[in-house]
């Protein structure tokens, strides 16, 4: 038997967008959709695919990241538009050690492993006074030596820990489990739920410091806000590592791919269509067969997007006034 030996099948906006108007009459097969169609067609995709997103049914958004942690500090902004404006979280990041202590003033440390950081990356240093020197690298590191944009604020004892990172990450549509990382050792400890608004604000104490117990996410227009009590002790004991929800992208010009799996195609282009329906009227048979077909589309797809974890109930043992 012979076979293509690929399996690079990965459909383009345009062709997402052709098919979904031929089957509610907006274009005829082989002909070229007008522009002004074809931007209507578009902005009903990402619409879609954003409502998609808040579902929360799709494997493939599901990521893990970490979060620096700043002894004092409970709220933490991820996703801003002003990159200034958000803290120190990522997907991947190098974890190394320094080879020699460095003092207050430094430009330049000398790590164990220089393998992985790169010019421009973010790069943390654990001081003596138990946080991390934040900044970032200052040209390609050479025989382990990297130099620094920002002097050191404090002395660095030989073998503190140094993380460095290239990128941060996107707001996250929701974050849905958190946990704490040991520095020293790794141990990691799964908080048991994401926390309300209302629980965490219902603290007395919102200035006390310790190991993290309760996380609560808060997602705003212009950025996320991961919070946590409560806040991080001094000498940072801990990374906060945590499950998210990251955003499909865009769909965009005409000649790339939609960032789908290749599976979910038809179930596209079928939705699509329905979701068009009002706007180009079609007979009661063929309204019936697209509606029909696009549900069951997106129930398959619904049902092989979700991950096969255990689901816990339990009695909520609070007390209420009544």
């Amino acid at each position: 038997m012979t076979t293509s030996g690929t399996v690079a099948f990965a459909p383009t906006v345009t062709q997402i967008v052709h098919d979904a108007g031929v089957k509610v009459s907006a274009v005829a097969r082989g002909a070229t959709m007008p522009s002004d169609v074809y931007d209507t067609f578009v902005f009903a995709l990402n619409g879609m695919l954003k409502r998609w997103v808040a579902k929360g049914i799709k494997v493939w958004t599901v990521r893990t990241a970490t979060l620096f942690p700043v002894p004092g500090q409970a709220r933490y902004t991820i996703g801003h538009a002003t990159a200034a404006e958000n803290d120190h979280v990522t997907e991947t990041y190098v974890e190394t050690e320094l080879a020699a202590a460095a003092s207050s003033g430094a430009t330049s440390i000398t790590v164990d492993d220089d393998d992985g950081i790169s010019d421009n990356d973010f790069i943390g240093i654990m001081l003596e006074d138990g946080t991390l020197h934040w900044t970032t690298v200052n040209g390609a590191p050479a025989a382990n030596v990297i130099q620094i944009d920002d002097a050191l604020t404090d002395d660095a004892a030989d073998e503190a820990v140094v993380y460095a990172y290239t990128t941060k990450i996107t707001m996250p549509v929701k974050i849905v489990g958190v946990r704490r990382k040991l520095i020293d050792g790794g141990v990691i400890t799964p908080m048991d739920r994401m926390y309300a608004r209302q629980e965490f604000e219902d603290m007395p104490d919102h200035a006390a410091s310790g190991a993290l117990s309760m996380p609560w996410y808060d997602r705003q227009i212009e950025a996320g806000y991961l919070n946590g009590w409560p806040t991080p002790s001094s000498p940072l004991q801990e990374l906060w590592e945590f499950t998210w929800h990251r955003p499909i992208e865009d769909a965009g010009a005409a000649g790339l791919n939609v960032a789908i799996p290749q599976e979910w195609s038809d179930t596209l282009i079928w939705n699509l269509a329905k979701m068009m329906l009002g706007d180009y009227p079609v007979s009661a048979s063929r309204k019936a067969t697209i509606e029909d077909r696009s549900q069951e589309l997106l129930d398959d797809m619904a049902d092989m997007d979700r991950e096969p974890e255990a689901v816990f109930f339990q009695p909520d043992m609070r007390a209420y006034r009544r």
